[in-house]
């Protein structure tokens, strides 16, 4: 379905011509709290997931709701290894 088609994509990254803050999926950086911000859009409605400290702990919340709406159609974020 074009849902499942969507959920699968992979990230973007610049929105209008400016590159995202994040290079994870669902995560972007709040200025007002200075905290990543993930949320996921889910049926074209957008579900906040939470603030965090730390990037990649954004990410991994992302991941989790991701797994539970989507299931075997959702594009997880990959952690970087250094």
């Amino acid at each position: 379905t074009k849902s499942q088609n969507t959920a699968y994509s992979r990230k973007r990254v610049a929105v209008a011509g400016k590159p995202t803050s994040s290079k994870f999926r669902g995560v972007s950086f709040d200025k007002l709290t200075n905290k990543w911000r993930a949320d996921i859009r889910v049926n074209y409605r957008r579900i906040n997931i939470g603030w965090f400290a730390d990037e990649a702990d954004a990410a991994t919340a992302y991941n989790l709701v991701a797994l539970l709406h989507f299931g075997e159609f959702a594009a997880f974020n990959v952690a970087e290894t250094a």
